[in-house]
């Protein structure tokens, strides 16, 4: 009865009363009412912000967890001010949300400005209310995510770890109780340190192409090799079938004719000579040569397995495949892979490369100056620990994320009765001798998880995984690999898919006005109209639009990876005009205003007759853009 009394006297708010009442029975400060309510939810509701009395409470057991029958506990019912008086007093962490730089000062314990591992790990957790196996999946999180920490600027930054849980559908299901997939086979954003290595390697890779003779917007040199092969399909991507057909061919000759050339051979480079198909230049053929051997490569799974995020090696005991009706051996095709992917990074080409990142971590790890790959049995490289683990599966995540997430499920979710359905095989090969007959237990599960992974990632392919290699440093050194991001050569030879508003805002401040043919007429009213008019148009567009401009104009449809800036040459739109008296200007006379516009992909230049209108030029560069042949302009 007196228990009611004050939890009445609290919802009156007769707080003289209560803490009177509280003060004859203090063990009332952690006891519940028939329906589980507590002092402590009503202080909460009725947001009393009275810290002598929330300190008398949390004196005398109080606790601030505590849940009603309706799942309700005090920091659900509270205001934001009462629950940072509350966490306070109760000594508990901020909210993330509502004081992140509390937050971020509470769980830095060494005051050092850095959130280790082990204090992020448990800051998230916390700011989540993990379970037990939501405790090791944000472990897990932070140390295949932030291995190394973050600073103070890393979270409350705008593109911060605060920015990503806010947005991030995978603590949005944490937060409601459930365990999201760890791994989501994408890629992540690249840290600014990262941009700089990127960079970098750019620098190296544009000293090393002068060495041979190589200058951005110039013919190839004299020494490189011509290279004849058939033409490409005149249906480009419109009918697949034949456009393998063609690239598989174009692939066969190539291979022929480069498969014993020397490392030093290929850095000197070829020069692209399709049959039937006079090229514009030199540059704008190699960028169309390198995007249909990836697609004859890459475009079908005839060379390379499936995974989800891409393409892997054949298992070692496929000894031969076929390449344009012919059986060769699969270690000499790798090989000849790892030299084509080293040339198109070389050649600055970005390509639809869809091997899996697990390649190019591999490749990193393998020009690295410690030894990563000894043998078929070989030693794993990840520590025996939770942290070893998690970059194990990390690893593996970037073969195949699917198979990740299910063996971090059979670690730290699956039921001992679940486990024994499972037994020390993968794909029907045993992980050890007699894998066959050996169940899986709580046990043993970490070793499973260990063979299965090291299988997946060091044995099954080894030897053409290390062909690729192998091949790869044949044309570039393994030192301009050094210190650059794991997957680094990926994201090069990627670029990014997605041409948006900023990038084309950024592409016109390159072009417009620095980037404007004739240069003595570039600050020309009638040329700033036409710059101006084009932008506007590429606007306009969709996707789709987009990338067959960048095509159209650069030979590839996609932008660097590090940014327009670093586009070589510097793109370039010309206005097909010459002076006319001392401040006119008019049509060249073979450039008359229906005359559609002309990519130059070697110097990434895009020709433009003097347009009438906006609704002319749109009209004309759709029609040429929409129509072109890869690599060839439209006349």
């Amino acid at each position: 009865a007196q228990l009611e009394k004050l939890l009445e006297l609290a919802r009156r708010e007769r707080w003289a009363l209560v803490r009177h009442l509280l003060a004859e029975y203090p063990h009332f400060a952690a006891e519940k009412d028939a329906k589980g309510i507590t002092l402590l939810h009503i202080c909460a509701e009725r947001n009393i912000m009275d810290a002598e009395l929330l300190t008398s409470l949390k004196d005398h057991g109080s606790e601030w967890e505590s849940t009603d029958d309706l799942g309700r506990t005090p920091e659900s019912l509270a205001s934001r001010s009462f629950r940072a008086l509350a966490r306070t007093i109760w000594g508990l962490s901020p909210d993330l949300f509502e004081d992140p730089e509390g937050w971020f000062r509470f769980w830095d314990r060494n005051a050092n400005g850095v959130l280790e591992p082990e204090e992020l790990g448990h800051a998230l957790a916390s700011a989540y209310h993990c379970d037990d196996v939501a405790v090791q999946w944000v472990k897990s999180y932070v140390n295949v995510n932030h291995r190394s920490g973050v600073d103070q600027a890393n979270v409350l930054g705008p593109r911060g770890l605060l920015h990503m849980l806010q947005t991030s559908e995978e603590f949005a299901g944490l937060r409601q109780k459930r365990k999201p997939p760890l791994f989501l086979g994408r890629d992540g954003p690249l840290r600014d340190s990262d941009h700089v290595c990127l960079l970098h390697l750019e620098e190296q890779l544009e000293r090393l192409r002068g060495e041979y003779g190589w200058q951005a917007g110039k013919p190839a040199p004299r020494q490189a090799l011509p290279l004849p092969l058939p033409a490409p399909s005149p249906e480009g991507s419109a009918d697949p079938e034949e456009r393998m057909r063609t690239a598989r061919g174009i692939l066969g000759f190539t291979f022929e004719q480069t498969r014993g050339l020397s490392g030093h051979a290929w850095r000197g480079g070829f020069r692209i000579d399709f049959a039937g198909q006079q090229g514009l230049d030199d540059g704008g053929l190699t960028k169309a040569w390198a995007a249909e051997i990836a697609f004859a490569l890459w475009g079908d799974n005839v060379l390379f397995d499936a995974r989800p995020p891409g393409v892997f090696f054949k298992p070692d005991d496929v000894e031969a495949l076929p390449l344009d009706g012919v059986q060769v051996p699969s270690v000499d095709i790798y090989s000849w892979t790892g030299r084509f992917v080293a040339y198109a990074l070389y050649q600055r080409c970005l390509v639809d490369c869809r091997l899996c990142a697990w390649v190019f971590r591999f490749l990193s790890r393998a020009g690295s100056p410690r030894h990563f790959f000894h043998s078929r049995f070989a030693t794993p490289e990840w520590d025996d620990s939770h942290e070893g683990e998690d970059s194990m599966l990390a690893d593996l995540a970037s073969l195949d994320h699917t198979v990740a997430n299910n063996l971090w499920r059979v670690r730290h979710e699956m039921s001992e009765e679940d486990l024994r359905w499972l037994d020390f095989t993968c794909a029907g090969v045993e992980l050890e001798p007699g894998g066959g007959d050996r169940q899986v237990t709580g046990a043993d599960k970490a070793v499973y998880v260990r063979l299965f992974c090291t299988f997946l990632l060091k044995q099954r392919c080894q030897t053409n995984l290390q062909a690729f290699v192998t091949g790869f440093f044949d044309v570039l050194p393994a030192r301009l690999l050094q210190g650059v991001p794991e997957e680094g050569v990926l994201r090069l030879l990627a670029g990014r898919a997605e041409v948006s508003d900023l990038q084309l805002s950024e592409l016109e401040a390159i072009v417009v006005p620095a980037g404007l043919v004739p240069t003595k007429l570039r600050d020309h009213p009638k040329l700033r109209e036409a710059a101006r008019w084009f932008f506007q148009s590429v606007r306009a567009g969709d996707h789709a639009f987009r990338t067959r401009l960048l095509e159209f104009w650069l030979g590839v449809g996609r932008l660097p990876l590090a940014g327009v800036a670093t586009l070589r040459p510097r793109p370039r739109l010309q206005i097909m005009v010459q002076a006319d008296g001392p401040r006119g200007v008019k049509r060249i006379a073979s450039w008359q205003e229906d005359r559609l516009p002309e990519g130059h992909t070697c110097g990434n230049e895009l020709w433009l007759a003097l347009p009438e209108s906006y609704a002319q030029l749109h009209e004309k560069l759709h029609l040429a853009v929409e129509n072109f042949e890869a690599g060839f302009a439209l006349r």
